[in-house]
């Protein structure tokens, strides 16, 4: 890539910033040292800026992004095969949907996603669950020894926060006369930090939370949505639960999701889509 002169012309009255003083070697070492949003930023400054962070030369000198995109299974073979779809364009990292990293990962379901880390279970090791950052390509296997109990396990990560995850396994209990798992009857939670489980106190609202619809992790706390009892459960770190009645009494189809910082919850009709957001954590039961 030629270099151009570190120099540029000064029009007559102006300054020139220190910077612009700078070669564009040094520049581009300088920018590969921010947070991959602060790069993105960065090609705003000037036209300069924005040629040298876009330079094909300097893509693989610049953070990239963590993982953004989703994963989903496409069926028009007739068997499920695990698709990866990026919305970074070409400036996200290459994310393999095998995950062929991980050592057991033929057969690896993903069980759940939180900002950039997978929750997997291996098929040939279902006491295990497998914790992985596909852009970075590291992963970790958590042991449980309730595996066989746990009908939903759910992620819990926030780097904003801390580098450790935790792992949530909601625990049903089992129905004599349905012969099937119904209803949470308590939570176990894994903390990276301590490597070790810890147990909650039994669920107090058996009868009000049953299947799984959705689920999102913010400031700390696990919101499930149920559409059985038409709730909202909230696990925080320390194992501690409450409910949140939807907004209104039937609705169907719910989904929680996060959006800035606040928890909202999405319903889908036949022919509309409502949205509505926790304004004030003070309304939970």
């Amino acid at each position: 890539m030629p270099r151009r002169s570190s120099r540029n012309k000064q029009k007559r009255g102006t300054k020139l910033s220190p910077v612009s003083e700078l070669s564009d070697d040094l520049l581009v070492e300088i920018i590969s040292r921010v947070p991959f949003k602060s790069t993105r930023c960065c090609k705003c400054v000037c036209r300069r800026w924005r040629d040298l962070v876009f330079h094909p030369d300097n893509r693989k000198k610049l953070p990239r992004s963590i993982l953004a995109g989703f994963f989903y299974n496409n069926f028009s073979t007739g068997l499920a095969c695990r698709c990866y779809q990026s919305v970074a364009g070409s400036w996200g990292p290459h994310i393999d949907p095998s995950l062929p990293f991980i050592p057991t990962a033929t057969g690896v379901e993903v069980s759940d996603c939180c900002n950039g880390f997978l929750l997997c279970r291996p098929s040939n090791q279902m006491w295990n669950y497998v914790v992985c950052n596909p852009a970075a390509k590291t992963w970790v296997t958590v042991r449980s020894e309730w595996a066989d109990r746990v009908s939903e396990a759910r992620l819990g990560f926030d780097p904003a926060v801390s580098s450790h995850f935790h792992v949530f396994e909601l625990t049903h209990a089992f129905s004599r006369e349905t012969k099937v798992w119904r209803y949470i009857e308590s939570v176990r939670i894994y903390s990276a930090e301590t490597g070790v489980w810890t147990r909650t106190s039994p669920w107090d609202q058996p009868g009000a939370f049953g299947t799984i619809s959705s689920s999102t992790f913010l400031d700390g706390v696990l919101y499930v949505s149920s559409d059985d009892g038409f709730v909202i459960a909230a696990v925080d770190l320390e194992g501690n639960h409450s409910v949140i009645p939807y907004p209104t009494p039937h609705t169907s189809g719910a989904h929680v999701f996060q959006s800035r910082g606040k928890l909202h919850l999405a319903n889908y009709g036949p022919s509309e889509l409502s949205l509505w957001a926790l304004e004030d954590s003070s309304c939970e039961t």
